[in-house]
């Protein structure tokens, strides 16, 4: 019949696409690669050390602060100019609650995440 002889012309392994298969055996193509993403979480990180991780060494480890001059210490300097309070100027450079505060990792020195007092986006 018909049928056998097409069964027999075709009952070897047949290569396509680098993949074997078998007629009438379904084909599954082969799983994609599993991609592994790392995310530095820094909804905890606020004006003191948080936990974070590292993308540069790998590690949750715990930041390390330091507070640093942003927009809102010069804006109140400026301001504080402006008015001519020309001896206070200073001040919001010596209060921390006016500064940025930037964490960094204490293993890889990497720079994590800023918390900025005055966010312009």
């Amino acid at each position: 019949s018909i049928e056998s002889k097409f069964r027999s012309e075709f009952c070897f392994l047949t290569l396509v696409n680098c993949v074997f298969f078998l007629p009438g055996v379904p084909y599954a193509p082969p799983a994609p690669a599993a991609t592994v993403t790392h995310l530095v979480v820094t909804a905890g990180l606020h004006d003191s050390p948080g936990q974070a991780l590292c993308p540069h060494c790998q590690q949750t480890v715990v930041t390390v602060t330091h507070h640093t001059a942003g927009l809102m210490t010069w804006g109140i300097c400026a301001g504080l100019t402006f008015f001519g309070c020309f001896l206070c100027c200073f001040l919001p450079f010596c209060i921390e609650s006016c500064k940025d505060v930037e964490h960094r990792c204490p293993t890889a020195q990497s720079h994590l995440h800023i918390q900025t007092v005055v966010n312009i986006t």
